[in-house]
């Protein structure tokens, strides 16, 4: 049971992870103006340059939208895989002893969208 627990909570974190990522490469493809204007951030035009450029070995625009959104409905079936888990096994309590800190800490501060899939609510 703890195993479950585990490798639910490292695949949950690693395609949350990865949509970031993909997030990030989109934001490149944006002129930077928009990105400081209407995103209202900052990022290194080094930054920008290598993003873009992982984007463009990915295949471009229209295909690292194609990745996040199947990495986006992977995360969305775990975390309500994650949700029925946590309602039908073990309390939270039970299930620290079985985490490491960081997937405990990251368990925490996403329970309320992890719960919200146990209702059906999509948070985007």
């Amino acid at each position: 049971m703890g195993q479950e627990i585990k490798e639910l909570i490292h695949s949950c974190m690693n395609l949350q992870s990865n949509r970031i990522r993909l997030s990030a490469i989109l934001i490149s493809f944006l002129p930077p103006s928009m990105i400081a204007k209407d995103l209202k951030m900052e990022i290194p035009k080094e930054t920008l340059v290598e993003l873009r450029e992982e984007g463009e070995q990915l295949g471009g625009w229209e295909e690292v939208i194609n990745k996040e959104h199947l990495i986006e409905k992977d995360l969305d079936n775990k975390l309500s895989e994650l949700a029925e888990y946590l309602e039908e096994k073990e309390p939270l309590e039970k299930i620290k002893a079985q985490l490491c800190e960081d997937q405990y800490s990251w368990l925490i501060s996403h329970i309320s969208e992890i719960k919200n899939h146990l209702r059906g609510i999509k948070i985007i």
